[in-house]
């Protein structure tokens, strides 16, 4: 398993061990937001990777202090109980925003997460952007509705190198 993989998982165990809501069935590690396949689920949630750089500090400081700054979105989705046909997103009448509310809560509280003893990031977790609700369509024809959270991860590869 990659270290981003061990993070993704890692975050989306915490959050599954936050609220009655949520469990390891229904939070999980994803490679995109919206997954697929889709789970048959009224809710779940994503902890999908994106874009990342590399601390600007590693020129010349050598392997040990390799620190990448990686985007994670954090996406609660809920299963649209509308028709098929209405395209405009309904977030507010779902509770989708107010689940979102909840997990940034979470996510701004002091996180350790640790592998072989040491740390897996060098500063907590910062939120970078809330995205709007969107509705996304399952290959099985179901309905989400997903808002998400990003926030960047300083990745501390340089200690598990």
């Amino acid at each position: 398993m990659s270290l981003v993989e061990l993070l993704l998982s890692r975050l989306a165990e915490r959050i599954a061990s936050f609220s009655p809501r949520w469990s390891p069935a229904n939070c999980f590690a994803a490679e995109s937001v919206f997954p697929e396949p889709t789970p048959a689920l009224d809710r779940f949630c994503t902890v999908a990777p994106g874009e990342g750089s590399f601390d600007p500090a590693f020129d010349g400081g050598g392997p040990h202090v390799l620190v990448e700054r990686l985007s994670i979105v954090v996406t609660p989705f809920r299963q649209s109980l509308q028709e098929p046909s209405r395209t405009q997103v309904n977030a507010l009448g779902e509770g989708l925003l107010a689940e979102r509310e909840a997990l940034l809560a979470l996510l701004l509280e002091p996180w350790d997460p640790r592998h072989e003893g040491r740390a897996l990031l060098v500063e907590p977790l910062v939120p970078k952007k809330s995205l709007a609700p969107q509705l996304h369509r399952s290959p099985q024809g179901l309905a989400f509705r997903g808002a998400g959270i990003v926030v960047e991860a300083a990745l501390d590869r340089g200690a598990f190198l």
